[in-house]
C-alpha cells in the first residue's frame, strides 16, 4: 500500500504537525523521491508538496532553521516544475504558490532575528504579485531600517487594496503623510466613505505625530466619551498623550482605566511601566510586572516592566539583564531601546548608552525623554554631560529643540547644556525664563535656573524665584532649595524651618538632611560668638587672665 499526498495533506490540515514531522521523512527517503526522475512532473511535485509539509510542521515545533531549509529545497524543486509541463491525469495535484513559500521563508528569517534575509526574500517577490499582507510586512521592515520612502510606497499599496487597515493609515501619518492624503487614499473613488469617528480618530493620531498633544488629547477625550465609551485603545492614547506632556499621574489615572477594562491589554503597558518607576510607585510596578510576566514571558512588555522595578529597588545588574532580554526580543521597540541606554549610563559606559540612544532617536526623532534626564532615565544629553563633552551635548540640546519645537521642556533641555560651561550660563537663563514663560509650573526649569542663581551667589533673586514657585507647587525639593537660600544669606531660623517642610514632604531628602546640619552648626557657631560677651568680668590681676583674653581678642580679628 502507497501513502498518498490526499493522506498527508489531511494530516496537516487537521493540525497533527508531531505526525507529519514524524512520517514525511520516511516518504522523503523511498527511492522514487529520493531521487525522483527530472521528467517526472507529478512525483516532484508531490515531492515539493510533501517538503512544505514538513516545513510546516518543523515551524510549528519551533525549529525555524530546519523549516528554512525545507523551504529553500521546495522553493528549487518548484523552479524545476516552472519549466515543465503538467501531466494531466485525474489525480491532479493542487501545488502551494511560490508567493506562499517566500512568505514561509520570510516567517522563518523573522523567527531567526535575520531582517536582512527577511527582507530580501520579500523583495524577491514583483511587486505585482505582492498582496495586502506583503506590502504590510515589508513596509514594516523598510520602516524600521529607515527606507521611509520605500514604506510609504508600500502602505499606500495597502491602504488602495484595504481602504480599512488603520495601522498603514497610522503608519503613513507617522511617515509624515498628510492627514488629507491618507484620508483620500481611504476613501478612494467613493467620497466620505470613512466613518466621522475614524476620521475624528486619525485626527487626532496625526496631532500626536506631530507632538500636539493637548490637542491630540482633546480629540481622544472627546471620542472616547460622547462616541466610543471605555475604548481601550482610546484610553490608552490619553494616556500617552498625558505621559508625553508631563502629566504622570494623570497618564496612570488612563492606563488603570485601560486595567480595568482589559487586564489582558499589552498596548502602552511598556509606557505605564516607564511612568509608574518615574514616580516611584514601586508597589504598584511589582504588580504589574508580575501581571503581565504570569500573562506571557514572551512579551516585551513583561520584560521592561521587570528591568524598570528592579533600577527602582537598586538592582542594577538584573535590571541591565531583562532590559537586554527586551531588546532582544525586539531590536526596534523604543522603551527597551531607551531603558537599556539609560541603565548602561548608570553603569559608566557612556558610550554604549550612546549607541542605543542615537538608534532609539533614528526610530522616534520626537521623543523627548530620549534627550533629557528624568527620575531614574538618563537621557543622550545627560550621557555627553557625564563625559564632559560640552559641545556635542548642546547640538543634540539643540536638534531636539529643533525636531520637536520650542516648549518648556526643550528649552530646560537647551538650557540644561549650556550651564555647563559658565560663560554660556547667561544664555542658559534665558532659555530657562523662556521656558518658564512656556510653563510658570514647569519644575525642572525651576530648580535649574535656581541653581544657576546660587552659583553667581544671587540668593535674593533665587530665593524670589522660589517662593512663587512654592504659592503655585510646594515640593520637598523647592522647600530644600529655599532653605539653602536662606542659610547662604544668613537666615538660619528661616532656613531650618524651609528644610523642616521639605522633610516633611520626603523623609528621604538627603539635601535636605544635610541642609539641617549645616544650619545646626551655624547656629550652634553663631550661639558660641555672641556667648563671648556674656561672661563674668575677668580678674585682671591674672597676667594669665589677660594672656587669654588677648588671645580671644585676636581670634575675634
Amino acid at each position: 500500500m502507497m501513502i498518498t499526498l490526499e493522506q498527508v495533506k489531511k494530516l496537516h490540515a487537521d493540525g497533527l504537525y508531531s505526525n507529519v514531522m514524524t512520517l514525511v521523512p520516511f516518504m522523503l527517503s523511498l527511492p522514487e523521491l529520493a531521487a525522483p526522475l527530472r521528467d517526472d512532473y507529478n512525483i516532484i511535485a508531490k515531492k515539493y508538496q510533501l517538503l512544505l509539509y514538513y516545513g510546516d510542521a518543523l515551524y510549528d515545533g519551533g525549529n525555524y532553521k530546519r523549516a528554512e531549509v525545507q523551504y529553500g529545497e521546495a522553493l528549487k524543486l518548484k523552479k524545476t516544475l516552472a519549466k515543465m509541463k503538467p501531466k494531466y491525469t485525474s489525480n491532479k495535484i493542487s501545488l502551494t504558490t511560490e508567493v506562499d513559500v517566500k512568505f514561509k521563508l520570510f516567517q522563518c528569517y523573522n523567527k531567526l532575528n535575520d531582517s536582512r534575509q527577511a527582507m530580501a526574500v520579500l523583495e524577491s517577490i514583483p511587486p505585482k504579485q505582492r498582496t495586502s499582507k506583503l506590502n504590510m510586512v515589508l513596509g514594516k521592515i523598510y520602516q524600521k531600517y529607515g527606507m521611509e520612502r520605500s514604506a510609504i510606497t508600500c502602505y499606500k499599496e495597502v491602504l488602495r487594496s484595504s481602504p480599512l487597515a488603520l495601522d498603514a493609515a497610522t503608519s503613513l501619518i507617522q511617515l509624515g503623510v498628510t492627514l488629507q492624503e491618507v484620508t483620500l487614499l481611504m476613501n478612494g473613488s467613493t467620497p466620505q466613505t470613512t466613518p466621522e469617528w475614524l476620521t475624528q480618530y486619525l485626527k487626532g493620531y496625526s496631532f500626536t505625530a506631530l507632538n500636539k498633544h493637548p490637542k491630540a488629547l482633546q480629540i481622544f477625550k472627546s471620542l472616547e466619551t460622547q462616541t466610543l465609551k471605555d475604548n481601550v485603545k482610546l484610553l490608552s492614547s490619553q494616556a500617552e498623550s498625558h505621559y508625553r506632556i508631563g502629566e504622570n499621574q494623570k497618564a496612570i489615572s488612563c492606563y488603570e482605566k485601560v486595567r480595568l477594562q482589559d487586564k489582558l491589554c499589552l498596548e502602552g503597558m511598556d509606557i505605564f511601566a516607564q511612568v509608574l518607576a518615574e514616580e516611584s510607585c514601586k508597589d504598584q510596578l511589582e504588580r504589574l510586572a508580575q501581571d503581565l510576566m504570569e500573562l506571557s514571558e514572551n512579551n516585551i512588555e513583561a520584560w521592561i516592566a521587570m528591568s524598570h522595578y528592579c533600577s527602582c529597588t537598586n538592582q542594577t545588574t538584573r535590571a541591565v539583564y531583562f532590559a537586554q532580554k527586551a531588546h532582544m526580543m525586539d531590536v526596534s521597540n523604543v522603551p527597551a531601546l531607551m531603558l537599556k541606554a539609560s541603565l548602561l549610563s548608570l553603569l559608566n559606559k557612556p558610550q554604549e548608552a550612546v549607541i542605543h540612544f542615537r538608534e532609539a532617536i533614528r526610530l522616534s526623532p520626537n521623543e523627548l525623554k530620549l534627550y533629557e534626564e528624568v527620575f531614574n532615565v538618563v537621557g543622550l544629553v545627560q550621557c555627553h554631560l557625564s563625559s564632559e563633552k560640552y559641545k556635542e551635548a548642546i547640538n543634540i540640546a539643540r536638534n531636539a529643540h529643533k525636531t520637536i519645537g520650542a516648549n518648556a521642556r526643550t528649552l530646560t533641555l537647551c538650557a540644561k547644556a549650556y550651564a555647563c560651561e559658565s560663560q554660556m550660563q547667561e544664555k542658559a537663563k534665558v532659555m530657562l525664563k523662556k521656558a518658564l514663560v512656556h510653563d510658570s509650573c514647569y519644575l525642572p526649569a525651576v530648580y535649574l535656573f535656581s541653581d544657576i542663581l546660587m552659583k553667581q551667589e544671587d540668593y535674593e533673586a533665587a530665593s524670589q524665584l522660589l517662593t512663587k514657585q512654592l504659592e503655585a507647587e510646594p515640593t520637598s525639593e523647592l522647600y530644600r532649595l529655599k532653605g539653602d537660600c536662606l542659610k547662604e544669606l544668613g537666615k538660619t531660623d528661616e532656613a531650618m524651618d524651609m528644610y523642616s517642610k521639605s522633610l516633611r514632604l520626603d523623609q528621604d531628602n538627603v539635601k535636605a538632611m544635610d541642609g539641617v546640619q549645616s544650619a545646626e552648626k551655624d547656629s550652634t557657631t553663631d550661639l558660641d560668638m555672641s556667648g563671648i560677651g556674656l561672661h563674668e568680668p575677668r580678674n585682671r590681676s591674672s597676667m594669665e587672665d589677660l594672656d587669654g583674653i588677648g588671645a580671644d581678642i585676636q581670634w575675634m580679628d
